[in-house]
């Protein structure tokens, strides 16, 4: 188990944007708690570190740069989430038809940080995988793919911002979206 030096003495200079026990997400829906912040005893340059212990899996550890706290930023709030979620009817779904473009922009829409968009493509998907299972069909691989992506996006941090579990999420997002 590696541990931090100096954690105390960062903490009191008021460096750090975040302090322990903050829960944030890292980059693009890693939901993670700050276990600490520091200089890491296996750095040894001395570079200052956050700590992130993501939520949603046991036994992994991330280790961020302080100097990187722009790949950080806070989860939303409740009422943020429960408004995106109260959107989806009026949301228009993402889904064009043409493969090789889709791919192409949600790969882009998910770079954004952007949850409008992002509930956009979880509703392009969940019609198009409707439609076809009408006819007895199976969404494709590329898109139950990005169809597990963005829900694990929006999921993992609207369910810490709503304090519920993921499938409740999913559950007000299908009904939502039908």
């Amino acid at each position: 188990m590696q541990s931090f030096l100096f954690v105390k003495q960062i903490e009191s200079q008021g460096d750090c944007m975040f302090k322990i026990n903050d829960v944030i997400v890292y980059e693009n829906g890693g939901v993670c708690q700050i276990r600490d912040i520091g200089v890491p005893d296996f750095i040894t340059t001395g570079q200052v570190y956050y700590k992130l212990q993501p939520l949603n899996t046991t036994g992994n550890i991330i280790y961020v740069k302080l100097e990187n706290k722009h790949m950080l930023r806070y989860t939303i709030s409740k009422k943020q989430a429960e408004q995106y979620v109260g959107s989806l009817p009026e949301l228009k779904g993402i889904y064009n038809k043409n493969n090789k473009f889709r791919e192409k922009e949600y790969a882009e829409i998910l770079k954004t940080g952007d949850y409008k968009q992002y509930l956009e493509v979880y509703k392009g998907i969940e019609l198009e995988k409707s439609k076809r299972s009408l006819i007895g069909k199976n969404l494709n691989t590329t898109d139950d793919r990005n169809l597990k992506k963005i829900e694990k996006l929006i999921c993992s941090e609207f369910s810490v911002a709503m304090e519920i579990s993921e499938e409740e999420v999913r559950q007000k997002m299908m009904a939502a979206c039908f």
